[in-house]
């Protein structure tokens, strides 16, 4: 049995992007297993909200969803 620790850590390594049709740039993205897979028991209630919304609108609104390795946040560089 995997430790729930490292399933998250695993899951929070991809992301499922919905890009908006209309407008570039815009759209939502939300924390999802390497399948695309998103625990929406994990997502909070405003999340929950916007990844459902996003899920119904696609075709209308948002382009297909499109699963990707998360972004890292930068890393501090240490100078000497």
């Amino acid at each position: 049995m995997e430790h729930p620790t490292a399933a998250l850590e695993q899951e929070s390594r991809y992301e499922l992007r919905f890009a908006s049709i209309f407008n570039a740039g815009s759209g939502y993205i939300f924390p999802c297993d390497r399948q695309g897979h998103v625990n929406i028991d994990t997502l909070g209630t405003k999340a929950r909200a916007n990844y459902l919304y996003a899920r119904t609108l696609i075709g209308r609104e948002f382009f297909s969803p499109v699963t990707c390795v998360a972004r890292q946040p930068p890393r501090a560089v240490e100078t000497s």
